[in-house]
């Protein structure tokens, strides 16, 4: 159906309801050939859509790479696969996470060659670290980690109401739950650099503690 039909949208939501699951999302397997067929239509937007619904990581990294080297800028390699890392951990499925960070840092042509983890962009490594943190369950790891990168989480503005909802989906953290251990962390810290002589190392030694040395 031509995308110049307005019957088109009416039809693809109808046949979406109609396959809702518990979720209320729709059926990942009719979303992923809804995001094929736009794909080859070239209409990435709407593939993006129904891919993050697909379940299929590796073919969603895909369509997002297509759309980062066709309409993105090449300082914008790493926000495209943080976003959208995010927004797949806010709808709870940590596997489809897992396949887009990694087929997007193996096949985009800017990342390709570096092998990593360690990636030479920061976000790209915040991505790797806050995984590994869901998968152990480790709420301390997920707020250090954060914090070291929190530069670079500043270059997008929606990237703080992703992780709050990760903070509470994943580790069941409220908004003034983090704030609290967020307070306390600093609080061990002040305490240990009012005692020692050198601030500056021993701030660094302990907000890197259990975070990989990545960048």
């Amino acid at each position: 159906m031509h995308s110049s039909v307005p019957e088109r949208e009416i039809f693809i939501t109808n046949v979406v309801n109609w396959s809702m699951d518990e979720n209320m999302k729709g059926h990942p397997l009719l979303h992923k050939k809804f995001g094929e067929v736009f794909w080859e239509k070239k209409e990435l937007v709407l593939a993006l859509k129904h891919g993050l619904h697909s379940n299929d990581g590796v073919t969603y990294a895909k369509m997002l790479i297509d759309l980062q080297t066709t309409r993105g800028r090449k300082s914008e390699v790493d926000l495209f696969i943080t976003q959208a890392v995010l927004r797949i951990l806010g709808l709870r499925n940590k596997q489809m996470a897992n396949e887009v960070l990694n087929e997007y840092a193996r096949s985009h042509p800017m990342i390709l060659n570096e092998k990593g983890p360690p990636y030479s962009y920061p976000l790209l490594n915040f991505l790797w670290i806050l995984l590994k943190a869901i998968e152990k369950n480790d709420a301390l790891l997920f707020i250090k980690a954060r914090r070291r990168y929190a530069k670079s989480l500043r270059r997008d503005p929606l990237y703080s109401a992703y992780l709050n909802k990760i903070a509470k989906v994943w580790f069941r953290i409220k908004k003034r739950k983090y704030r609290i251990l967020k307070s306390k962390l600093d609080c061990i810290l002040n305490s240990i650099i009012s005692v020692e002589g050198n601030s500056e190392i021993i701030r660094e030694k302990i907000q890197n503690s259990n975070i990989p040395e990545l960048d």
